[in-house]
Order: structure tokens, then C-alpha cells, then sequence
């Protein structure tokens, strides 16, 4: 959290020019950070979503929070990237968070990069951090990139890929030679990555010990390949708030990164069933899509964020939920820009878009075909860690509380809550502190509800410890006709720790029908 993300989407979006201005973290005018929670914390509370056109490629940017209060949106995020850009600052290192955004891409076997921000500030070190990282993350971990100066003597970087330096100021890039005092540094860290990509490949690496010189196509097939299989780790060197390192680095993912069409295939199950089948990721086949993200806005409703695996999904057609079993028609699509949208007619194979108002669909949901219905695999949420119990500060609010937090649960499943009868509160439960209190304020700006938090109470139980041999009780009743007259023995003892509980009737000799039995068990275990 705080490391730079939104700071480093922001200049990726600067550069490629669709927005004509840098947004600023600080000043709250961000793309990415548009929530009202957001500008007055200065943090990212949710995935923000734009997609920019620099090269040949159309690029999509997830900016996730980096806050492990927000730890399902990370996982919401990478579950339908093709590449993870993982930010660390040159300042403090490698981070706790770090490490877990790391096992996050492990668990989806995800291609990823590192992006050693903040070099520019006083005391950041890039190669320390390097270091750290190689030691923490393996030595696949290959520089791309490195800082040409340090700290506020920082001129620009050295962009190893190309052997060129980009002298950088005020967001411009002008591409130079590199420094002779630097030359000795970048061949060494360039015969690094040389020795990277050849060993992605067999007959890269007998030309490359044989003692022949690689081209640069067959560096360039090395590094792209290393990449998609996890081989290699580029990392970069970079400054999102000055604007240095982005140039170099959107120009090597675009040559270097996978792109969507690298997924030949997804795995899935047939609805109904666990028979894993692998659908072909064909953009003309049938269509097949996955909601990642929920958004709610009072003037638009629902907003589904979706990506597509294979076909397309049109405008004004019909398709099939198949984790709901039912018909969904897809009216106005979106492409995401921030809190702004971009109309589109179709959303193609491997990219992303919004469905506007659909009536029963939500995260997590595979929209397909209903002659071969099949689920992708599901986003697996972080668990809740901390419950708070709520309670309207009006009576008349009780109805409102309900729908307001079923709402904020749509858009954040890994925020659940639940009227528990036993201590007769409501509870609602998060990832932490700042998780509940984000929810608790929403919940009053956006649905007009206000509430009271409240200690939860512990619900108080006891058991049997020892055998009661006897505790009777008799009733004689006399009203004039026939008298009214019942004798009741019960009996407790323990039964072994886990085992439950057990009623039995020890009446003998028929005296008493059998028919309120079962009412004299339900009155003993209420």
C-alpha cells in the first residue's frame, strides 16, 4: 500500500495520451482513484479499470489497492490478467505486501513483472532492492531497465533491451547514447539478460556457451517466451510521479509481455458436474465470458465487469449464465476508462468490458452457451477476519440497512453479514478495521443509512458436565369433571464431547401415547 501503483497506471495513461493531463494521487484527480474514499484517503479502495493504445497494442490496466484490508480485489483483478506488474519503491524495499501480492500471482501461475519505483526520492536505492528481491523471489528476477543517476541527481534510464539511454524531464523521453561511465554497468547487467533469454531455449543456450553472438530477434524470441513461462522476471527501474522509466517500459511490454492470445485454452467445468473440460480460446467460436468485478451506481445500476475468453459478446444479444442457469441479454457495453466508459458495439476475445443492468448476473459468474453450458473457475476470496455488530439509528432505517448491505455485498464478497439470533444482532464482517469502517461509511453515503456499531455479544452456552439422576415434576389439576394429572422424570448426562445431542424415551408399558413424544423432545431442546 502507498508504494506508487495508481501513480505508475496514471503515467502509463499519460503517455499513451488519452487522458491530457497527469492525474496526481495528492490532488485527488486521479483516473484511477475516483471514489470519494479514495481522494479523501489518498489510497485505492477498489480495482479501477482503463485501457490505453501505445504501438501496435491495446493495453488494459487493472490498478488494484495495495491495503490487505482489500485483499479480494487484488485477487478479482489478477484472476483475469495476463501479466502481473508487481510495484515496489526504491525506498523501503521489498514489503510484507510485496511478498503477498507475489504468492497471490504463484497460486494463479501468472507471468509477472517488477517495477522498482520512486528512485528519484531521497535515500532509494534500485539495486539494493534488486538485490532483496533476487534474494527473496530467485534469480530470474533479470534487470530491463536501469536508473541512469540516482536520487535528485536522476537524469533518466538505461534501457538494456536496446542498449540506448533515455535522458527524461518533465515527461518527455529523448533517446541518447549511453554515458561512457555507465557503459561498463549496463554491458555487465546486459550480458545478464543475454544469458536470461538464451536459457529459455535449447539452442539458444549451445549457441550462446558455444561463444556466438545472439541476435537481437533471437533475444527478443528468448525474452518473450521466457516471460510467458515465468523463466524470466523483467524488472524495471522507474519514477511514475516524474515520469521517468515509462517510456522504456510500455515499449518492452508491448515487444515482450504475453498478450491475451497467448491463452490458447481455459480450463472449466460442465455445469452440473465436476468433469473438467479445456475450452479453445478461438475468437470465433462461442462465446465465453467471466465477471471478475460488480459496481453499483445509484444513476446506472449494476455494473459487470467481464472478460472475454472466446467469441465476442455483442450488443443487444442474448446469452446464456451458466453459474445461474438462465438467460441474460447483454444490452449497452462499455469499455472501462476510470470512473468514465467508452461505448463499444462488441467486446472480443481477451478483452475486457462493462454489462450494463443485467438482471442476474453477478462476480464470479460464467456467461457461455446453453447447449454446452461450462463454469470457469471462481475467484477463492480472502476469508472475513473481524466482525463488528451494527444496529440503524432509526427504527425506520431497519428495512434500508438490509438492502444497503446486500448491495455493498454484491460489489464486495469478501464483506458478508448476517442477523444472528442467538445474540439477536446483526454482524457484519470484513478483512480488517479499515475494511468495516470503509463499508459502515459507504453504506451512509450511498444508501442514506446511518448506524451504530456496536461490541458483538458472545453467545453464552452450557452443557452437561455430570449425571442428574432425577428431576421430576408433577402436575394434579382438579376442575370438577375428570382431574388432569402428569408425572415427569428426566434424566441428563453427558455424551462424549462432539457427539451432540440425544433424546430417549424410557416410558415403558404404553401408559402415554406415543404421539406427543416428539413434543415433550422439541420442549426439551428449546
Amino acid at each position: 500500500g502507498g508504494c506508487g501503483k495508481t501513480t505508475l497506471a496514471e503515467a502509463l495513461m499519460h503517455l499513451a495520451r488519452p487522458v491530457e493531463r497527469l492525474g496526481r494521487v495528492d490532488d485527488g484527480n486521479t483516473l484511477f482513484d475516483f471514489d470519494p474514499d479514495e481522494i479523501t484517503r489518498k489510497i485505492s479502495i477498489s480495482s479501477s479499470l482503463a485501457a490505453c493504445e501505445y504501438g501496435d497494442h491495446k493495453i488494459n490496466i487493472i490498478d488494484t489497492p495495495g491495503y490487505a484490508d482489500f485483499a479480494g480485489e487484488v485477487k478479482a483483478g489478477l484472476r483475469v490478467a495476463d501479466c502481473a506488474v508487481i510495484v515496489a519503491q526504491a525506498v523501503s524495499g521489498i514489503e510484507v505486501g510485496t511478498d503477498k501480492t507475489w504468492k497471490y500471482a504463484d497460486e494463479m501461475n501468472l507471468p509477472r513483472a517488477l517495477f522498482i519505483t520512486r528512485i528519484k526520492k531521497e535515500h532509494s536505492d534500485f539495486y539494493r532492492t534488486l538485490e532483496q528481491a533476487q534474494d527473496m523471489f530467485g534469480n530470474h528476477l533479470t534487470a530491463m531497465t536501469l536508473p541512469w543517476g540516482e536520487q535528485a541527481g536522476l537524469k533518466g534510464i538505461i534501457d538494456l533491451t536496446r542498449m540506448k539511454a533515455y535522458s527524461e524531464e518533465n515527461g518527455k523521453s529523448t533517446e541518447t547514447e549511453i554515458p561512457a561511465e555507465l557503459a561498463d554497468q549496463a554491458k555487465k547487467f546486459r550480458e545478464r539478460l543475454v544469458e536470461a533469454a538464451a536459457e529459455t531455449d535449447d539452442a539458444l543456450m549451445e549457441k550462446y556457451l558455444g561463444g556466438e553472438a545472439l541476435s537481437e530477434a533471437e533475444i527478443a524470441n528468448g525474452l518473450k517466451s521466457g516471460i510467458a513461462s515465468q523463466k524470466i522476471v523483467p524488472v524495471f527501474a522507474g519514477d511514475g510521479y516524474f515520469e521517468i522509466g515509462i517510456k522504456a517500459f510500455a515499449t518492452i511490454v508491448n515487444a515482450s509481455f504475453p498478450p491475451a492470445s497467448n491463452i490458447k485454452t481455459v480450463s472449466a467445468v460442465k455445469a452440473g458436474s465436476d468433469e473438467q473440460v479445456e475450452i479453445k480460446c478461438d475468437p470465433a467460436g462461442q462465446p465465453l465470458a467471466f465477471m471478475f468485478k460488480t459496481s453499483i451506481e445509484s444513476h446506472a445500476g449494476n455494473l459487470n465487469f467481464f472478460r472475454v475468453y472466446s467469441g465476442s459478446i455483442d450488443t443487444g444479444t442474448e446469452h446464456y449464465n451458466c453459474s445461474r442457469s438462465k438467460a441474460e441479454k447483454f444490452g449497452q457495453l462499455f469499455y472501462p476508462l476510470g470512473k468514465e466508459r467508452a461505448d463499444a458495439t462488441k467486446i472480443v476475445t481477451g478483452d475486457i468490458g462493462i454489462a450494463v443492468k443485467l438482471k442476474d448476473s453477478g462476480t464470479g459468474d460464467t456467461i457461455g452457451q446453453k447447449a454446452h453450458p461450462v463454469i470457469l473457475p471462481s475467484i477463492i476470496q480472502p476469508k472475513a477476519s473481524i466482525s463488528i455488530a451494527v444496529e440503524p439509528k432509526s427504527k425506520d432505517d431497519e428495512g434500508k440497512l438490509t438492502t444497503g448491505l446486500s448491495k455493498i455485498r454484491d460489489e464486495d464478497p469478501t464483506f458478508t453479514y448476517g442477523f444472528v439470533p442467538e445474540i439477536k444482532q446483526t454482524l457484519i464482517n470484513g478483512l480488517g478495521e479499515l475494511h468495516l469502517d470503509l463499508m459502515v461509511g459507504r453504506l451512509k453515503r450511498k444508501y442514506n443509512v446511518e448506524v451504530n456499531l456496536l461490541k458483538p455479544r458472545i453467545p453464552y452456552r452450557e452443557t452437561i458436565t455430570k449425571k442428574v439422576e432425577r428431576s421430576e415434576y408433577k402436575h394434579k389439576k382438579q376442575t370438577g369433571g375428570h382431574g388432569q394429572y402428569g408425572h415427569v422424570v428426566l434424566r441428563l448426562e453427558p455424551l462424549p464431547r462432539g457427539t451432540g445431542f440425544e433424546f430417549e424415551d424410557a416410558i415403558v408399558g404404553g401408559v402415554v401415547p406415543n404421539n406427543v413424544i416428539p413434543s415433550w423432545e422439541q420442549g426439551v431442546t428449546a
